[in-house]
C-alpha cells in the first residue's frame, strides 16, 4: 500500500472517538479526505497531536496469505490479551483509566479490544513506554503468571564413601513491577503492579523488587530495558545504585552520593544520573525515602531494529 493511503487510514484511525477538524478547508482535513501528505508535514503532525514517532507511516496490517493472515491473528490477540491484563490488574477494570494512562481516547481503547482496530508496532511499543513496561512485553509469549512454583529443593544421595556436591542455593521469586513510577513507600508490594516474577539465586529479603528502566538518565551504564533488582534491607553506601523517592512523589534510579550536612545540620544526599544531560538532585535525607538497593541488574538481548 502506497504511503499516502497509510497515512491517511492512520490519521482516521487516530481521529476515531474525537472532534475532527471541523474546517473543510484546514490541512487536517484535506488530508483525511485524500491530499497527499508530505514527510515534514507528518512527522510535523505528530508532534503536534502527540501521536507516536512516525505512528502516520507504521504499515497497516494487510494480509495476501492465510498464513500471514494467522500470525496478524496471533500477534493481535496476545497483545488483546496483555492489555487486558493490565485493565483488569492495575485498572481494575476501568477502561477511561487506561485510556487516561496511555494518553487515549476511551472509544479508541474499547477499539483495540473489540479488534476493529489493530494494534500496531508503533501503538504497541509507545504503551509500553508510557506505561514504564519492557520494550515488547505486549508481545511476549505465554500467561502473565502469578509467583512461579518453585522447583523442590536438591536432594542428597543417601550415605556413601564418596564425597558429595554442595547444594545450589534455591532461586528465590522476585516481583517484577510494572514500572519505577509504581513503586511506593510501603512494607508490602502492592500485588496490582506486579506483571511477572523473576528467579535469582542472589540472597535478598523478602522485599526485594525489579524494574524494568524506561530512560536513558544512567546510560551508558544502564539501558533503557536492563532490569534492576532492589532489596530494601540493603543500606546504600557511597556510590551504590538506589531508588529514592523524592518529597513523596518522584521515583529515580540513581548514583547515591552522601554529601554531609548542610548549614542547618541536616543530613544532605546528591542522587546523581550518570547521561549529563539529565539533572543531578541535592536533597536532605528528610526528604527522601530509600526505596533499596541495587543487588544485581539484567540485561537482554534486545530483538533487532529496537534501540
Amino acid at each position: 500500500m502506497e504511503i499516502a493511503k497509510i497515512r491517511q487510514a492512520r490519521l482516521k484511525e487516530w481521529f476515531t472517538g474525537k472532534d475532527s477538524p471541523k474546517q473543510r478547508g484546514s490541512a487536517v482535513s484535506q488530508w483525511l479526505h485524500g491530499k497527499p501528505m508530505g514527510e515534514r508535514a507528518a512527522r510535523n503532525l505528530e508532534t503536534r497531536l502527540g501521536m507516536p514517532p512516525n505512528f502516520l507511516d507504521e504499515p497497516l496490517d494487510v494480509v495476501d496469505t492465510e498464513a500471514d493472515e494467522k500470525v496478524v491473528f496471533v500477534a493481535q490477540a496476545r497483545r488483546q490479551k496483555r492489555l487486558q491484563f493490565l485493565l483488569d490488574t492495575r485498572f481494575k477494570g476501568v477502561q477511561a483509566d487506561l485510556a487516561r494512562a496511555i494518553q487515549r481516547d476511551q472509544s479508541q481503547v474499547n477499539l483495540y479490544f473489540s479488534g476493529k482496530v489493530v494494534m500496531g508496532e508503533v501503538l504497541a511499543r509507545d504503551i509500553e513506554k508510557v506505561l514504564g513496561l519492557p520494550s515488547g512485553w505486549l508481545d511476549e509469549e505465554g500467561e502473565v503468571l502469578p509467583m512461579p512454583d518453585l522447583p523442590p529443593p536438591m536432594k542428597r544421595p543417601r550415605s556413601g564413601n564418596e564425597s558429595w556436591p554442595k547444594l545450589p542455593t534455591r532461586p528465590k521469586p522476585i516481583p517484577l513491577l510494572l514500572g519505577i513510577q509504581y513503586v511506593e513507600a510501603r512494607e508490602k508490594i502492592n500485588p496490582d503492579v506486579v506483571i511477572g516474577w523473576l528467579l535469582s539465586g542472589q540472597t535478598v529479603s523478602d522485599q526485594a523488587f525489579a524494574l524494568t528502566l524506561a530512560d536513558k538518565s544512567m546510560s551508558p551504564d544502564f539501558k533503557p530495558g536492563d532490569i534492576v533488582i532492589i532489596d530494601p534491607a540493603v543500606s546504600p553506601q557511597p556510590g551504590d545504585f538506589v531508588v529514592a523517592i523524592y518529597d513523596g512523589q518522584t521515583a529515580l534510579f540513581r548514583k547515591y552520593r552522601p554529601r554531609g550536612q548542610d548549614d542547618q545540620g541536616e543530613e544532605v544526599v546528591k542522587l546523581s544520573p550518570i547521561n549529563a544531560d539529565y539533572a543531578s538532585l541535592r536533597a536532605k535525607v528528610a526528604q527522601l525515602a530509600i526505596m533499596g538497593t541495587m543487588v544485581e541488574y539484567r540485561r537482554y538481548r534486545q530483538a533487532h531494529g529496537r534501540e
